[in-house]
């Protein structure tokens, strides 16, 4: 039997550490985000948490495929063209790489389906652009606008948020415009818009942790079934 030499070890306990953090970062994201609380900047809670709890899940993904592929992970296991906050690139390079039938022949049914929803669902893919926005430069807009300096976009990540919360709302209301003015309807808009993007985002997670369980990872990423468990075994009604 080979032995488990310390630098092993230390990879094996980051990896579970890394994991726990990603799914907390998730999960504290998307309370704030289906139950905002009005004392505190609810859009910076939840772009913070859920920028940086997808980033780490989708490299802790990216990771265990290099250790099932190639047996080791010396460098990390994303070209440098893919900067490293940038969740929308470790997202498609996690749909080519764990998704693709090279890599993936047999796909699960349930596999398939969040595959489907990971490339093309409008609201996640712009969430995603918004989350990659934020965690590249755009955490700092606001301070960079208090410091008189330039800002990488004309709008912050809040607002991006705030403006794909207001297309969610004229899709779903048709009277939207005659809801907008009263409190109690634009309350009932918010509301539901915010449903959606929680249901987003459970899925997008859910989807990353049945790779650890129903694709050619398992034999790595399987060990850690009861940290990803939050989301794995969310049930669609639970969504």
């Amino acid at each position: 039997m080979a032995e488990t030499s310390d630098s092993d070890l230390r990879q094996s306990l980051a990896q579970i550490e890394e994991t726990v953090t990603a799914v907390t970062l998730l999960k504290t994201g998307i309370a704030a985000l289906e139950k905002p609380d009005p004392r505190e900047d609810a859009d910076h809670v939840v772009l913070q948490n859920l920028s940086g709890g997808f980033e780490r899940l989708l490299k802790v993904v990216l990771i265990f495929h290099a250790l099932q592929t190639t047996g080791k992970v010396s460098t990390r296991p994303w070209p440098s063209k893919v900067k490293g906050h940038d969740v929308l690139a470790l997202l498609n390079l996690v749909l080519s790489r764990c998704y693709g039938p090279a890599f993936y022949s047999k796909q699960a049914p349930a596999i398939l389906e969040d595959a489907q929803f990971l490339s093309s669902n409008p609201i996640l893919r712009e969430l995603m652009r918004i989350l990659a926005h934020h965690g590249m430069a755009g955490r700092y807009h606001d301070l960079d606008a208090a410091l008189g300096q330039p800002q990488d976009t004309e709008s912050s990540p809040s607002q991006e948020l705030d403006h794909l919360e207001f297309e969610i709302m004229k899709q779903n209301f048709a009277d939207w415009a005659e809801r907008m003015p009263t409190v109690a309807g634009g309350r009932q808009m918010e509301t539901a818009a915010r449903r959606c993007l929680v249901t987003a985002c459970r899925r997008a997670a859910r989807a990353q942790a049945r790779l650890f369980t129903l694709s050619p990872l398992a034999p790595v990423a399987s060990p850690l079934t009861g940290v990803i468990a939050p989301f794995l075994f969310l049930r669609d009604e639970e969504l």
